[in-house]
């Protein structure tokens, strides 16, 4: 209930960026970027999600559209940052975020770079568990291909659905060997890091 409230609340505070528009139905857009700290545990940093650009009807709170989107979550063993054209946030349940494609997956595990992409990619907010459909990378000079990998923590590339693998291209093996090893992404510096000079970010915290 506590984190269905939170949903509620962020939403709450887009509409305070919005224009006006008269109408039942109306879109409504907020200023650009819009920055979403969620809280999982006291001992993770949080998992932030930017989007550039948000639009909700106004005849509704239960569902948000984001453009634009990056969705980093930290791990135990390294972290993940998605990037999708356009996300949506619905607030049924637990609360539900789900990534359109394409979608774009980059990081760093065990300290090695992670490239790919992903069907789809949805964040269940009640569970806290990430799960990406029909996955391809490159890990540890491995082309690894999955029917679904299932993350909340931790990386779990072993216990994903179908895990195939093959040794990747050495052209893609040479181009993660230049990067520093191990590789350890930047921190995450807060709402300035979205970015527009001069645009008033909304950030909101979501916590368990």
């Amino acid at each position: 209930m506590g984190r269905c409230l939170a949903g509620l609340l962020l939403l709450l505070l887009l509409a305070s960026c919005w224009s006006s528009l008269d109408g039942p139905g109306a879109v409504q857009a907020a200023a650009a970027p819009v920055v979403l700290q969620i809280w999982e545990s006291a001992d993770m940093p949080p998992r932030v999600l930017v989007a550039q650009r948000v639009e909700q009807l106004r005849d509704g709170l239960s569902q948000t559209h984001c453009f634009e989107v990056v969705l980093r979550i930290p791990l135990r063993d390294g972290e993940l940052a998605l990037a999708s054209p356009h996300a949506i946030i619905e607030e049924q349940g637990g609360g539900i975020i789900t990534l359109m494609p394409p979608i774009h997956l980059s990081g760093a595990v065990d300290g090695w770079p992670l490239q790919g992409r992903a069907r789809s990619a949805t964040l269940d907010l009640g569970s806290a568990l990430c799960t990406l459909d029909e996955g391809v990378w490159l890990h540890m000079g491995q082309l690894i291909e999955v029917d679904q990998v299932v993350v909340r923590d931790e990386w779990r590339e072993r216990r994903a659905s179908r895990p195939r693998s093959a040794p990747a291209p050495m052209t893609l093996v040479a181009s993660q060997a230049a990067l520093p090893s191990p590789l350890r992404l930047p921190p995450w510096r807060g709402a300035s890091a979205a970015g527009e000079t001069g645009a008033a970010d909304a950030v909101d915290t979501l916590s368990p």
